[in-house]
């Protein structure tokens, strides 16, 4: 199997000696010399390349293989919480390493690639093994469905779940807040104008079933947005931990985490999000669907 391997530490998983294999593009593995909490991850970039001189300044190739890498990955562990609602697991952005491989070579038997500095786990607790490895497997169907989505049209899903782990794994209540405001306006949005008014009227009708219902919402998720733009252009700010901006990311996390599962599962009924933008729009104007 001729490709390249890209490697990072993932911090809130706990293999033990077990190895999980996700379509041999992807595998987890505990490294001894680290943590118990603490895992690798094999990303298999199909498009192999000759790695240079250590001394070499990074490529553009490089670059580009390893936020290939680091997405995967993010997209895999915003569906491992997605599917099984644990922790969301950290990975290590600053830990990585690479290597190629020969058309002879078996993906699913690579070994450690490279040297990783390895940090010590910031999770106290974390699952056990057998149930780790029953938490992947959970994954896995979540995940095919997503990876068999065409990418053109999973592009805008890819990005929502990539920025939601980012929310998730923040510990700064600003980001937390901002990226789950984000996450509904790269599902609900376009270039379009009037981005508060439709972000609060979309999200209302994909996530609330019962109508009577969503008047409250749409007032809420306005009122969030307003907030959000008052936030990124300066015109309102706290440093308090537990002001509006905390009280927006826990209204919003539950209501973020359905849309996302079910947002996977429209998308793989061969629709795309102008398809749904499209039903969304014309339910709010009362036409049958």
């Amino acid at each position: 199997m001729d490709g390249h391997v890209r490697t990072c530490t993932v911090d809130g998983l706990n293999l033990g000696e077990a190895r999980f294999n996700w379509n041999d593009q992807l595998i987890i593995f505990h490294n001894k010399e680290s943590d118990a909490n603490s895992s690798n991850i094999h990303v298999l970039i199909p498009s192999p390349f000759v790695l240079p001189k250590p001394e070499d300044p990074m490529t553009k190739e490089q670059n580009e293989g390893q936020g290939y890498a680091f997405e995967t990955i993010a997209m895999f562990l915003a569906c491992y919480h997605l599917s099984n609602d644990l922790n969301m697991p950290k990975i290590i952005t600053n830990t990585w390493a690479s290597m190629d491989l020969s058309a002879t070579e078996s993906f699913d038997k690579v070994k450690f690639s490279g040297i990783i500095s390895q940090l010590k786990s910031s999770f106290d607790n974390v699952i056990s093994v057998e149930h780790t490895l029953e938490a992947l497997e959970n994954t896995k169907p979540l995940f095919d469905k997503l990876m068999s989505i065409p990418k053109k049209i999973r592009d805008p899903l890819s990005v929502a779940l990539i920025v939601y782990h980012k929310s998730k794994t923040s510990d700064e209540v600003f980001t937390q807040f901002l990226d789950l405001v984000t996450v509904l306006e790269t599902l609900f949005t376009e270039n379009d104008g009037e981005t508060k008014y439709k972000l609060a009227l979309r999200t209302s009708i994909f996530y609330e079933r019962d109508s009577s219902k969503r008047n409250e919402l749409f007032e809420k998720l306005r009122t969030i947005y307003r907030d959000r733009s008052d936030l990124i252009h300066g015109n309102k700010i706290s440093l308090n931990p537990y002001s509006v901006y905390h009280e927006h990311f826990e209204f919003l996390l539950p209501m973020v985490f359905m849309i996302l599962k079910n947002y996977i599962g429209v998308l793989s009924e061969d629709m795309t999000k102008k398809d749904i933008i499209k039903l969304i729009d014309r339910e709010a104007l009362g036409e049958s669907q």
